[in-house]
């Protein structure tokens, strides 16, 4: 082969695949010292056979013209056997340098697969480890984790430290999950030559707010305090806001509500909205009512028993407002007789159940302090 073909390879360092290229000239010609030498510096050969009976050049040259001869070497190529005749050209013919030929049928040789590289027996090692996740209450949840190492590798899930059976898998699935299943997941994963546990990942799980006990009713005198309260579950921070008729009180943020010293301008409807991050929910409206003291004390008068046995007597009070008529043997314990609202400066109050004999002790209160 020529000295283009040499040059070519020898600055590619071989063909595309990177088989190195072995030029082999051959000689025919004894006693010619001078003239190989000149012909292996011209073609740049590095190898010269001695082919004088010339066993090797009868095998693939068939006159005495120069032949050219591309052989391959490369044992289990995907693309040729190993000693195929790639190229077998007798002398230049009309072609003078045919190199591109020779590099064709070069350049399509390639390399054998490689053989997979041998594998070494370890220890597992953690590479992809859970992720921290932060879910609502009911969705469902799936850690997972890559460990490296020799097979076969088992896996075992651990929630806060401790393991979870039959989580033994490379992944770990929550279908719904709860509060109960907030905290840190981890996995250990193991081979005959060792162990390792990944690093543990959190999980949060909110949990709407929800009203368990809501305010409730109240009725005082002015002057008095009142106390709202609502309790409430859910996920933290829980922020309450409470309202008079549907407006928000300023400062009025916690789960009590204080009214101090109240006076009927307070009376009213009072809810409390209660969120966190996921929702929020509005109270039930509980009734506030706050009483103006009576200017003047009721009075109980005329007291008499009927024909029939009963105790009647008048109260006087003022019209319009609620009074409690009260009934006691002692004077220490009293029981309620009636709830009157006179319509007029006195209403007539009758005792049917009043003993024949003994003491019977009344008494008549305003119903805001009652406290009833």
């Amino acid at each position: 082969m020529e000295s283009g073909i040499v040059r070519y390879y020898d600055q590619r360092n071989g063909n595309p695949a990177g088989i190195p290229i072995v030029h082999i000239g051959i000689n025919l010609q004894p006693n010619q010292d001078a003239q190989t030498e000149n012909f292996i510096r011209q073609a740049g050969f590095k190898i010269v056979a001695d082919d004088f009976d010339r066993t090797v050049a009868s095998r693939f040259q068939s006159s005495g013209q120069p032949i050219f001869v591309v052989i391959n070497g490369v044992a289990n190529s995907p693309s040729h056997k190993q000693w195929e005749l790639l190229v077998n050209q007798n002398g230049y013919g009309t072609t003078q340098h045919p190199i591109e030929s020779f590099r064709a049928a070069i350049d399509q040789v390639q390399l054998p697969a490689a053989p997979p590289p041998m594998e070494i027996p370890s220890a597992p090692t953690v590479v992809v480890t859970p992720e921290r996740q932060t879910v609502k209450a009911g969705a469902s949840v799936l850690f997972s984790a890559t460990a490296t190492g020799s097979e076969p590798l088992e896996f075992q899930w651990e929630f806060n430290d401790l393991p979870i059976p039959d989580a033994t898998n490379q992944t770990f699935k929550i279908s719904s999950a709860q509060p109960a299943n907030a905290g840190t997941y981890r996995v250990l994963v193991s081979n005959d030559l060792g162990s390792s546990t990944s690093v543990a990942a959190t999980l949060t799980v909110l949990v709407p707010v929800a009203i368990s006990v809501q305010p409730q009713d109240q009725r005082a005198t002015a002057g008095s305090t009142i106390t709202l309260t609502v309790e409430a579950t859910g996920t933290p921070p829980v922020v309450y806001q409470w309202k008079k008729d549907g407006v928000p009180i300023p400062g009025a943020t916690s789960a009590a509500l204080v009214l101090e010293r109240v006076t009927p301008i307070q009376s009213g409807g009072y809810s409390v909205q209660v969120s966190n991050a996921l929702n929020s929910v509005i109270s039930r409206m509980a009734s506030v009512i706050v009483d103006v003291p009576p200017t003047v004390p009721p009075k109980l008068l005329d007291l008499r028993r009927t024909a029939d046995g009963a105790v009647e007597f008048a109260l006087e009070g003022e019209p319009g407002r609620s009074y409690e008529v009260e009934f006691s043997s002692d004077l220490k314990i009293w029981f309620l007789l009636a709830s009157v609202t006179p319509s007029g400066p006195t209403e007539r109050i009758k005792d049917s159940s009043a003993p024949s004999s003994g003491e019977r002790f009344y008494r008549a209160r305003s119903a805001a302090a009652s406290g009833r």
